[in-house]
């Protein structure tokens, strides 16, 4: 449907900028590309055609490109969150855990979202901080329920060493997979005798 109304009206900037969130959600960067650069030509548009550019080199793994157009993409709208979750991404990378924490709080402000919160409670636990991590999960999960965040609540309470939070409430059918998380999460962290017990 867009593609028909960008023939009809090629120089729509609205339409390629759908057109390229589209080709972006397909796992289609390349395409997508196309569009968000045909967009750049629209001051009103530069911010967003920008976060979809640096969103695609962020997906075609290169990061340098990723960091330039997500950087010039919130330095023009602060408010541009998935541009911040790259940032934070590409800051988590790199291990810069301070860049990384604002990049996702200002992916938060001035509307909190579940991926930002989820993002957040990753680079938490990659620094082995437990507590904030189960916090942000906790939160994603309040506003959208989503079972990998609640498998990455699990295996963070499981790394605090709180398995029996990590297995609470787990739906018979998914039993054998929690356990065999909280069993991973346990050797982690030296705990041998209870990994093999899970």
């Amino acid at each position: 449907a867009l593609r028909g109304i960008l023939r009809e009206e090629p120089s729509s900037q609205d339409v390629q900028i759908k057109l390229g969130e589209v080709y972006l959600r397909l796992h289609q960067p390349t395409d997508a590309m196309k569009q968000f650069t045909a967009a750049l030509t629209s001051p009103d548009h530069e911010a967003v055609a920008k976060q979809g550019l640096g969103l695609c080199f962020l997906k075609l793994g290169d990061q340098d490109s990723a960091r330039k157009y997500l950087g010039e993409a919130v330095t023009a709208d602060p408010t541009l969150w998935r541009a911040q979750l790259g940032l934070g991404k590409l800051a988590d990378a790199a291990r810069d855990w301070v860049a990384a924490e604002a990049a996702y709080k200002a992916a938060l402000t001035p509307r909190p979202h579940a991926a930002a919160h989820n993002n957040l409670g990753l680079s938490y636990a990659r620094q082995s901080r437990h507590d904030d991590a189960i916090a942000q999960f906790q939160a994603s999960l309040a506003i959208k329920q989503d079972p990998i965040v609640r498998t990455n609540l699990r295996f963070a309470y499981a790394m605090q060493g709180n398995y029996l939070n990590a297995l609470a409430g787990v739906a018979k059918e998914n039993l054998a997979d929690a356990l065999n998380n909280v069993g991973y999460a346990a050797m982690l962290r030296g705990d041998y005798d209870a990994a093999e017990a899970y």
